[in-house]
């Protein structure tokens, strides 16, 4: 995996970044390769309560949760929605490179059916105008702003692929989260965040109906909540 990561690195993001640091700021300067090798300082976008315990150097400055900025007011028609759901609402949200329309159509219809049988009312960032088979009590989005919908005090849970800054903005709204990683630093967050009681992780390949309702209606205990909001603090 070590090398796996590394080589995804080297040739997605490290040539590249050479070439455009070259381009801007000229051809004498050092590739990032070697700057990285010689720094003095490093802001690491993550915070303890998003990470199992691990040994830091004075050098590496936690910074994760710089980007939160005041939610905003929703727009007329979630906030409607969201409102008038009487026992809170749930956002479905599988970030910008994991598509829920590429879900296989088996595990779409289990969520559906397990919506089905909540009383919440349930937002879902979906690409496409329709969905098949679409209860009532869901709501499908292309976009939503994620943090001003988190942050919003009658959304109880967040389903997530796990991604950090998703996560970051749930730890900080007070939101429990059910977690399917899909991959690299998603599987982390997510235990990480398991482990001290502010969500849990349902894998891909155990999704069914009675699987999601499961973890759905344990999650969305007082318990989840009450760990979810000490978590924010």
């Amino acid at each position: 995996m070590y090398f796996y990561t590394r080589l995804v690195f080297k040739y997605k993001m490290e040539i590249p970044g050479n070439e455009l640091s070259k381009k801007y700021l000229g051809e004498d300067l050092l590739e990032n390769g070697n700057i990285m090798y010689n720094i003095s300082l490093f802001l690491s976008n993550s915070h303890f309560t998003l990470n199992l315990p691990r040994p830091l150097v004075p050098a590496d400055i936690e910074v994760g949760g710089i980007h939160l900025g005041t939610p905003k007011p929703l727009p007329s028609n979630i906030e409607k929605w969201v409102n008038e759901s009487k026992e809170g609402a749930i956002f479905f949200s599988l970030g910008s490179l994991v598509k829920g329309e590429t879900f296989p159509k088996d595990k779409v219809n289990a969520f559906l059916k397990a919506f089905k049988r909540l009383p919440q009312r349930v937002m879902w960032k979906w690409e496409n105008e329709t969905m098949e088979g679409k209860p009532d009590n869901v709501m499908i989005q292309k976009w939503l702003p994620q943090l001003d919908v988190l942050c919003h005090p009658n959304v109880k849970l967040f389903i997530s692929h796990g991604g950090l800054l998703g996560t970051i903005e749930a730890v900080h709204c007070g939101v429990p989260i059910v977690f399917i990683p899909q991959f690299g630093d998603q599987h982390t967050n997510a235990k990480a965040i398991q482990s001290v009681g502010g969500g849990m992780v349902l894998r891909i390949e155990d999704i069914t109906e009675d699987a999601v309702y499961k973890v759905l209606t344990t999650v969305l205990s007082p318990d989840f909540r009450q760990q979810a909001k000490e978590l924010s603090e």
